[in-house]
């Protein structure tokens, strides 16, 4: 009887068909599994892609409107001055010393920003209806107690702070950031409101706010399309040598074709104190990036919509005044 020969009597040949099966299978399977993956992924990437970008757009929308909304208001207070300037200077002064205590201190100390506002408000008050001396006396007053207030409460979280095991900040450290607070509020809200009371206090307000707001437009768009050298990457990466010198470029154009409109003679000096102002500008901004880096914050605050805090937008403009008021001294006090 002859034989019938199959594959099922050949073991090895079955399971060799059979393995190979499976790993066509599995094959099969981990490449759809890949290829599932990598549509995921890609899918994922485009989605977060999209996202990022309506984020951005988002944010540069409310830059915008927010710009729209604030601008005006506060070339019309220049306009005018008097008391609606120097409330406006008073409330930004506040607002200042609030962000700065929150950033070093994590708004803890609400004695402490009730304190330096009502001094701020004093000193703004004492500026406007009796004078400048008096006010000077005001803010160093007042910075010596933030400084001593801060320097008790830090003195009682240190030995809170001992006693479970961690630490804190000296009481020394935290007196000084608190004084100096007080200080980097008050001297631009002093020096504003001075240069707006004298009587070329328009033109000098008016210079003064052009040279900034050209020095932050101009150094952006040169940044951006120049590039170059970083100015001091370990504090603000994105700040370039190319974006500083056009910054001043544009101070310098827009605050002399300014001059020129107002009826004013143009020269040398008017340049060079444009200069100076931007210049000054752009130290402030990197000081404030700098102490933000060290406090480990990203925005001093998120009052403005788009823009942050009040300080990320006016640091510059802070140490810009402070210079401007140093060049109109001799004519403030003959004044």
């Amino acid at each position: 009887m002859p034989t019938v020969r199959t594959d099922a009597g050949i073991p090895g040949r079955n399971a060799k068909k059979g393995a190979a099966g499976k790993n066509r299978s599995a094959g099969k399977n981990r490449s759809a599994g890949k290829n599932g993956a990598a549509d995921k992924n890609g899918a994922t990437g485009k989605s977060a892609g999209r996202g990022g970008r309506n984020g951005r757009g988002r944010e540069l929308v409310l830059r915008i409107l927010s710009s729209l909304a604030l601008g005006p208001l506060t070339l019309v207070l220049i306009w005018f001055g008097g008391l609606g300037f120097d409330l406006l200077i008073a409330c930004l002064a506040v607002v200042v010393w609030v962000e700065w205590v929150t950033m070093v201190a994590g708004g803890r100390e609400r004695a402490g920003v009730a304190l330096g506002a009502v001094v701020l408000v004093a000193a703004a008050a004492t500026l406007v209806f009796v004078g400048p001396l008096q006010a000077g006396i005001v803010i160093v007053a007042g910075a010596a107690a933030a400084a001593g207030l801060f320097a008790l409460r830090a003195g009682a979280h240190r030995r809170r702070a001992a006693e479970a095991g961690r630490e804190n900040a000296t009481a020394g450290i935290a007196g000084l950031l608190a004084g100096f607070g007080m200080l980097y509020a008050a001297l631009p809200l002093v020096s504003l409101i001075l240069l707006r009371s004298d009587p070329e206090g328009r033109f000098a307000i008016y210079f003064l706010f052009l040279a900034v707001w050209a020095t932050d437009i101009a150094a952006y768009a040169g940044g951006r399309a120049i590039g170059g050298p970083k100015l001091w990457p370990a504090v603000s990466p994105n700040k370039t040598w190319a974006g500083a010198i056009s910054g001043v470029a544009g101070a310098v154009i827009i605050s002399l074709g300014l001059t020129l409109a107002w009826g004013h003679s143009v020269g040398i000096g008017t340049a060079a104190i444009a200069a100076l102002l931007s210049v000054a500008s752009q130290l402030g901004d990197l000081a404030e990036s700098a102490a933000k880096r060290g406090f480990g914050v990203k925005d001093s605050g998120h009052i403005l919509p788009g823009h942050g805090g009040v300080l990320d937008r006016v640091d510059g403009l802070m140490a810009a005044s402070v210079v401007a008021a140093a060049i109109a001294l001799p004519r403030l006090i003959a004044g």
